[in-house]
């Protein structure tokens, strides 16, 4: 494989992250490291509020890959949400 090659990312994930500021820089670093050693190009979206993710998983649906939050959202009843 030449230099080329091995620079384009041979598959893109699609994550949203919602979390304190902190774990949000945690997250991203870390996937965007284990993203160039797999060769994998990750594009993030960053919800501030569970509102944001609610709103984000509405625009973009199914095309997450993966979604990272806190164990504990804020300002969210989670008795009261539900899954679609």
């Amino acid at each position: 494989m030449s230099r080329s090659q091995s620079l384009t990312p041979s598959k893109k994930l699609l994550v949203l992250v919602m979390a304190d500021p902190l774990a949000q820089i945690l997250y991203m670093r870390l996937f965007n490291q284990l993203g160039k050693q797999e060769n994998i190009a990750m594009e993030f979206q960053v919800a501030k509020t569970f509102e944001e993710a609610v709103e984000c998983l509405c625009d973009y649906g199914d095309s997450f890959n993966l979604i990272l939050m806190d164990m504990e959202m804020r300002r969210c009843n989670c008795s009261k949400v539900f899954f679609f």
